[in-house]
């Protein structure tokens, strides 16, 4: 996912797409797409909610190391310290 980033030499924005529940906790079992859920029953769960709201948090942006797989890392750490804070 980073590879075009850094054949293009541009820094990286980490984005949290966050689907809450309608009381605002986190997340909503409905939206979630895992395990061997295909994406049309994801679809469907989504699809039958009265009413669904998503969230999009970009965080600040960074420069894409030279070891793609530590900039993996170092983006999945900040998205889930960023998913904590949200709740």
């Amino acid at each position: 996912i980073f590879q075009t980033a850094y054949d293009a030499g541009v820094p990286i924005i980490p984005a949290l797409c966050r689907y809450p529940n309608p009381d605002g906790s986190s997340p909503n079992p409905h939206t979630a797409y895992y395990g061997d859920i295909s994406l049309w029953q994801s679809i469907c769960m989504v699809i039958s909610q009265p009413s669904s709201t998503v969230e999009l948090h970009f965080l600040d942006p960074i420069e894409a190391g030279e070891d793609r797989y530590a900039t993996a890392l170092h983006v999945h750490a900040l998205l889930s310290e960023k998913q904590k804070q949200l709740g």
